[in-house]
């Protein structure tokens, strides 16, 4: 699937994007220790798709930094 950028990206599995995403709202959270810090970077490290995962997951963050609050978190709420 190409990316934002037209270049082909490496499949990922969705269990794999689904933890990168769970790291990130976790590290994000203003309880994050450094604990969970250093956990995350065991993660990281343990698998090369873990990292290409976090990289997009801190993309996507980037891109939705971008956008107005109510905008970035439509999505979110209750089904």
């Amino acid at each position: 699937m190409p990316g934002g950028n037209g270049v082909m990206e490496t499949p990922l599995q969705a269990r794999v994007l689904d933890e990168a995403a769970e790291w990130l709202m976790r590290l994000h959270d203003s309880g994050a220790t450094d604990a969970d810090r250093a956990a995350c970077e065991r993660w990281r490290q343990a698998d090369p798709q873990h990292a290409l995962a976090w990289e997009r997951a801190e993309r996507l963050l980037g891109k939705l930094g971008g956008l107005p609050a109510a905008l970035a978190h439509a999505g979110t709420g209750p089904a």
